[in-house]
C-alpha cells in the first residue's frame, strides 16, 4: 500500500487554480485545497484543524507549492492538526468559497474522500438550513 502512495505522490503534478473567498482572491499552484466545517476527516486527519462546526463559516486550508519531500515529512502533522505550520500553507475562514481551474484542464473535486466532480465549484453556507435526502 505504501508503495502505491509513493508512486502516486511522485507522479502528481501541482494544479494552478484561483480561489475566491469572502472578497479575497488567490491564484497559485496548489498541492491541495481543503474546505470543511469539522476539523477531523477520515482516519483522524485534520486538514482544517481550525474549523469550528457551529460558527457559520467554512474553514479553508490552502497548501501551495509544497515539495514532495515536504509532503512526506508533513503527513504526520496532518494527524496532529499542525499542517498550518508549513510556510506554504495558509488557513482562513469564509462564508463562501469558489475554486476555478486556471487553464483548460479542470481540477478534480473530492468531498470526504468521495469524487464529487470537477472545477469550477462553489461552496456557500446556508444559515439555519437543514437538508434531508430520502431515498
Amino acid at each position: 500500500y505504501l508503495w502505491l502512495v509513493l508512486v502516486y505522490l511522485f507522479k502528481y503534478k501541482l494544479k494552478k487554480a484561483k480561489v475566491f473567498f469572502d472578497g479575497a482572491e488567490v491564484e497559485d499552484l496548489f498541492y491541495t485545497i481543503n474546505i470543511g466545517i469539522c476539523r477531523y476527516s477520515g482516519g483522524g486527519m485534520q486538514f482544517v484543524p481550525h474549523a469550528v462546526s457551529d460558527d457559520g463559516r467554512f474553514a479553508l486550508t490552502m497548501a501551495r507549492q509544497v515539495s514532495k519531500l515536504d509532503v512526506l515529512v508533513y503527513t504526520p502533522k496532518i494527524f496532529a492538526g499542525k499542517l498550518g505550520q508549513h510556510d506554504q500553507v495558509t488557513e482562513h475562514f469564509a462564508k463562501s468559497i469558489r475554486v476555478e481551474s486556471v487553464g483548460e484542464e479542470p481540477t478534480m473535486v473530492e468531498v470526504d474522500g468521495e469524487y464529487l466532480g470537477e472545477t469550477p465549484v462553489e461552496f456557500f453556507m446556508m444559515e439555519l438550513g437543514l437538508c434531508f435526502l430520502c431515498p
